[in-house]
């Protein structure tokens, strides 16, 4: 019972607990598709994560309980009259130790990434990039894609018409990507290194953003992604600076600034962040309101990134919407966000179209056009998703909404079923269904996407690789997932992890005491929220937030201590 007393012993168990029913769930539906939710699996499910979970929730806790006992030992050894009462947080520490510019580590980096160019010349034109392209051709844009983002390929592809090329308008605009991302990084670093976390934690910051293979085909395709990251990991870096720091007065300063464009722009590249950030701001007013009500100083740090946030998302949501209006953007379909749904009613309609009242049958017809909630896919909603009329639901809600919870209480196994099935990737960590989503004969189709749409070949835009030996072994690398394909090793390249990491790390500094610090952590795990909302795992989506852990991990296990009120 006292171990149950140690502080975090039962938050971490309940953690370790649902983790492990997450890793039973995976490889069970992995084998079984139809996996039934019955009484025998679920009692033995809750008893296969709670037991073993239960006990590593306190053997960690004791653990952790353990090395800071240790700690505090080693501090009244050396500082007997205990004048120096929190003289352990900072023993050890060398704040004088001479670390290398960041703007080192930016070229190291951003040389690192030049023989994948020279490999991909002029770039990666995969997935969206021919949507968007197909939009500047035509001059009619619509916000499916941010049009910001759309806007500034243009730029580029103009540069390189005016040049008699579109392949270097492409090249230009990639190496612009490349030199954001890297510079991104670099910035990171140089936070780093003002929060003190040492030498050792620089270069191996440095050598992931040079070394990390995910780095130099983000930065090389032209989409989002790469823009988006190199704005969202600074912000969230940012926040972790501000409450480490612990500045409490409201005057705003650089960092402020940067923090606020930073989110202006990855707002408006990507609406995941803004409901991420919306999230992050509940979480600031909620913890203002305590701190008030408890007359804590802190309350003016929490002030100060409410506001700062807030303005960032005020002004990119303004922003948005008048370019939109300015540049008479089309509102596209908002069907994303019913990728679950369509998912779960797809399932269900497959697998019992038979048992389904004909009442319920009509409305399913009406919501997915065509039948096309045959083409059912576990692995992505886009087969199905295609095809939704979304017109019905608007307009007849109650009957869309009384089919979907009729059919949740009738089949409540497919609609869990359909939930893990598409985000297996993100929450099991063995999943190699999302490496294969286009199918493993696919060329340029794996976990990194390299393929190239037909019709950019149409618009003068071709592969022209200027090291074509290099091409070919990467090529090969990416579409058979080689990389992920490594025992154990592949397993740090397969996303299944990321979000658990989050939330030990969350946990760590919750132990630690160390409240603020949870902030960034919030930040990332509501963005992977979104995700397991969307229409399948890809490595694009959970890219911008999975860079942000080598940083997280730096400050949590760096030497310096801050004070107790971090």
């Amino acid at each position: 019972m006292k171990l149950l007393k140690n502080r975090g012993a039962i938050l971490f168990s309940i953690v370790n607990s649902i983790f492990i029913a997450f890793q039973i769930a995976g490889v069970a539906l992995s084998r079984n598709p139809r996996l039934d939710w019955n009484a025998p699996f679920c009692i033995i499910l809750f008893f296969a994560s709670v037991i073993p979970g239960f006990g590593l929730g306190i053997l960690v806790s004791y653990l952790l309980k353990v090395r800071i006992d240790k700690r505090q030992e080693a501090v009244f050894a050396q500082y007997e009259d205990g004048w120096l009462i929190e003289g352990y947080r900072t023993l050890g520490d060398k704040d004088s130790e001479p670390l290398p510019s960041a703007s080192v580590s930016w070229l190291i980096i951003l040389i690192s990434y030049i023989p994948g160019f020279l490999a991909y010349y002029p770039g990666i034109c995969s997935y969206d990039a021919y949507i968007q392209i197909e939009q500047i051709m035509s001059g009619a844009y619509n916000d499916h894609h941010p049009v910001l983002h759309t806007r500034l390929l243009e730029l580029f592809l103009k540069l390189g018409e005016s040049l008699g090329n579109i392949n270097s308008g492409i090249a230009f605009f990639v190496a612009f990507q490349l030199v954001c991302l890297s510079g991104s990084f670099a910035y990171c670093i140089y936070l780093a290194k003002k929060i003190h976390c040492g030498k050792i934690w620089h270069w191996i910051l440095t050598g992931f953003g040079a070394l990390f293979p995910y780095n130099v085909f983000m930065g090389l395709s032209v989409t989002k992604a790469a823009l988006f990251t190199a704005t969202y990991l600074p912000a969230m870096m940012l926040m972790m600076f501000f409450v480490l720091k612990k500045r409490e007065e409201l005057k705003l300063d650089k960092e402020d600034i940067f923090y606020i464009l930073y989110l202006v722009v990855a707002i408006a590249f990507r609406n995941n962040a803004r409901y991420a950030v919306i999230a992050v701001l509940a979480v600031l007013f909620i913890s203002l309101i305590v701190m008030i009500a408890k007359r804590k100083r802190d309350y003016l740090l929490y002030l100060r990134i409410f506001i700062t946030t807030l303005t960032g998302l005020v002004i990119s949501v303004l922003l948005v919407f008048a370019v939109g209006k300015l540049w008479d953007v089309t509102q596209k379909d908002q069907r994303e966000m019913l990728s679950i749904p369509v998912q779960q009613l797809a399932r269900c309609t497959v697998y019992n179209v038979q048992d389904i009242d004909p009442e319920e049958m009509e409305v399913i017809d009406n919501f997915i056009l065509d039948e096309a909630w045959r083409n059912y896919d576990p692995l992505i909603s886009d087969p199905v998703k295609r095809h939704v009329n979304t017109w019905f639901a608007v307009n007849f809600p109650k009957q869309t909404i009384h089919t979907y919870l009729k059919l949740l209480i009738d089949y409540p196994d497919e609609y869990i079923n359909a939930f893990l099935a598409q985000n297996a990737g993100y929450l099991y960590v063995g999943d190699t269904s999302c490496l294969w989503v286009y199918g493993k004969e696919s060329d340029g189709h794996g976990y990194v996407q390299t393929d190239w749409a037909d019709y950019m070949y149409e618009v003068g835009a071709y592969h022209d690789s200027i090291i074509p030996p290099l091409y070919s072994l990467l090529e090969k690398m990416n579409s058979q997932n080689i990389l992920q394909s490594i025992p154990v090793v592949g397993l740090l390249f397969i996303s299944g992890h990321v979000i658990w990491v989050f939330i030990y790390f969350g946990l760590i500094c919750w132990y630690r005491k160390k409240y603020s610090a949870l902030l960034p952590i919030v930040m990332a795990v509501m963005y992977i929220a979104t995700l397991l909302l969307g229409p399948t795992v890809q490595l694009r989506y959970i890219y911008p937030v999975w860079v942000f852990l080598p940083f997280l991990a730096a400050v949590i296990f760096r030497k310096k201590r801050d004070n107790k009120r971090a």
